[in-house]
């Protein structure tokens, strides 16, 4: 009798020790399963732009999930001369701002999926590299270092509320009229000597005219909001309309250039170097 008991025990103890043994093995095969996929999915990004998620993300080695990839809202990639392939980024949904710095994209058709993007920032492009921005609604553009000479690859101004494009071939600004939300203009660096289309841009805070050709800027005595001024290097030589403008903080100027330097307030900071605040 004692001995069909421990039979009948040892039966059921090797009975339980089964079945904890395959359900380790499948909760063991469910989480590789769940790990093969993220692993799978992070595959799915060239290994420069993992990398730079990585870092945002401050984890170089955790399997990246969907909830990780949310928090990615900006991404910076530079010095790519090989073509690359960009549409992985459309994983990242709440990518706000991309930053290319003489990266020679394969093809811009990711951008137009991407809903939150608002800023875009392209250096070391040629014209004939650009995205078709009739698909793209940014608020922040800039194009610096490029064989740019007109404003006519923009077509959605409605939005735009700073738009750069210094070091260019830039030699009109013609069509800019139309983006009536334009905060900031940054065109230093550039050909262009006519700025009188921007008269009636009455939301212009900072203009940036660094090293062009401007010779007359008295247009801007309009200019009501104009916080930030940079002339320097170029061929304006009075300023003494600029006085009368009540949001005026910075004036960025060659002073030997200028002959009427005098008459501006003790209110505006003038100076040749620029400032860090601005």
């Amino acid at each position: 009798m004692v001995k069909e008991l421990i039979k009948q025990s040892a039966i059921i103890l090797s009975m339980l020790l089964l079945i904890f043994v395959i359900g380790c093995t499948e909760r063991n095969g469910s989480e590789f399963l769940r790990s093969s996929e993220i692993e799978k999915k992070t595959s799915d990004f060239p290994p420069i732009i993992e990398i730079k998620i990585r870092e945002a993300l401050a984890d170089t080695e955790s399997p990246l999930s969907d909830e990780d990839l949310k928090k990615i809202e900006s991404i910076n990639l530079e010095g790519i001369s090989d073509p690359i392939d960009l549409s992985s980024l459309t994983r990242l949904e709440n990518l706000e701002s991309i930053h290319l710095s003489h990266v020679k994209v394969m093809s811009y058709d990711f951008i137009y999926n991407m809903q939150h993007l608002s800023s875009l920032h392209l250096e070391g492009v040629s014209l004939k590299e650009l995205p078709d921005f009739s698909k793209i609604h940014l608020q922040s553009l800039t194009i610096t270092d490029s064989d740019i000479e007109t404003l006519d690859f923009i077509s959605n101004w409605d939005s735009l509320v700073t738009l750069e494009l210094s070091s260019s071939q830039l030699t009109t600004l013609e069509g800019i009229q139309n983006a009536k939300k334009l905060k900031n203009l940054l065109i230093s660096y550039n050909p262009v000597s006519d700025i009188s289309q921007i008269k009636e841009l009455i939301n212009l805070e900072r203009i940036e005219l660094k090293s062009t050709q401007v010779q007359d800027i008295t247009i801007l005595q309009e200019q009501q909001n104009l916080k930030l001024l940079d002339i320097r290097d170029t061929s304006v030589d009075t300023v003494s309309f600029l006085a009368n403008l009540p949001e005026l903080k910075i004036l960025l100027v060659t002073k030997d250039n200028i002959k009427d330097l005098d008459h501006i307030g003790d209110s505006v900071q003038v100076s040749e170097t620029n400032i860090l605040a601005y």
